[in-house]
């Protein structure tokens, strides 16, 4: 067995990995995870077809379909995750026209370079793709660490697409044929391997952050008013006290209590005193700015630390 095809047994291997673990995740309802599995089963079907029949002249047409399939997959679960949509029939169009033209590339031996390069320009727009919504749609609020190392390995495997695509239309490309053992072949597919895993990595990463955020929000979010619950008002509030003690600009500490509130329930029954809730805290929310604001103190009072503007002294 030739260099790059125990570099693409190791591809298949991490493509079954990675369906396991976003298997796992079927029923966590996390964007784009559905599309992501079936990235990572359409390109394991690619790379068993180039595996089972290396020198078949099939084995190019029969493995591009569900690679360009996968390589969109994966993009349109990236647009799903982040809350874009998935799905544009230009660009489906697009990828039916560069599939035609490899599988016609493929039955003429002279033509070969035109199919890697083919398959380098979609690989380059989905990775370059990827890259941009990882950069431009991370969350303030979430850690940087899975979002940049998503883009960084989008960037980086673009980068090799694009440097093979180039080499090849230039004409020093050589063997076109992937499993061939020669120095280019053997470190185009190392490089895409290593991207493809990393890439898959960063899939994970990314759901599991989408998931530790849901258990962080059910911890500190009141599912109610959505002010913050005690511990996480009182975290906040001390870490702006800190912020603006360092700085020297004076913050205000807001106690506000809701009279005759068990009149309400009493009177109006629960579902009216749980709509004066939501009312009084976006009311509270609104009139604070950019504050830490928080519900539930006794079951009908709220606070919020903000910092002291002119407009605020003037209405104080």
């Amino acid at each position: 067995m030739s260099t790059p095809a125990v570099l693409l047994l190791v591809l298949l291997i991490n493509c079954v990995a990675t369906s396991a673990v976003l298997g796992s995740l079927w029923r966590a309802d996390v964007p784009g995870v559905r599309r992501w599995l079936a990235s990572q089963a359409l390109l394991a079907i690619a790379v068993g077809a180039l595996l089972a029949a290396p020198s078949s002249p099939v084995a190019v047409p029969v493995a591009v379909v569900p690679y360009v399939c996968a390589t969109l997959a994966i993009l349109q679960g990236f647009r799903q995750f982040f809350g874009v949509r998935p799905v544009y029939r230009a660009e489906l169009a697009a990828a039916a026209l560069l599939v035609a033209a490899v599988v016609w590339c493929a039955r003429d031996e002279a033509l070969s370079n035109l199919r890697v390069v083919f398959v380098s320009v979609i690989a380059v727009y989905v990775r370059i793709a990827i890259g941009w919504l990882a950069y431009r749609r991370r969350p303030a609020h979430r850690p940087a660490f899975a979002y940049g190392f998503v883009w960084v390995v989008a960037i980086a495997g673009a980068i090799v697409q694009f440097a093979r695509g180039v080499a090849f239309a230039l004409g020093h490309g050589g063997d076109a044929s992937l499993l061939h053992a020669t120095p280019l072949n053997v470190a185009f597919v190392a490089l895409a391997v290593l991207s493809l895993s990393c890439l898959s990595m960063g899939v994970v990463m990314l759901a599991h952050d989408r998931i530790a955020e849901r258990l962080e929000r059910l911890a500190t979010v009141d599912g109610l008013t959505g002010a913050l619950m005690r511990g996480a008002f009182l975290d906040q509030a001390e870490q702006r006290c800190g912020r603006a003690a360092r700085a020297g600009s004076p913050h205000s500490l807001v106690v506000v209590d809701l009279d005759n509130f068990k009149a309400i329930n009493d009177r109006h029954g629960h579902a009216a005193g749980d709509q004066a809730l939501v009312h009084f805290a976006a009311v509270m929310a609104g009139a604070s700015g950019l504050a830490t604001c928080s519900g539930g103190w006794a079951g009908r009072s709220s606070r919020c630390c903000a910092p002291i503007r002119p407009r605020m002294k003037r209405r104080a």
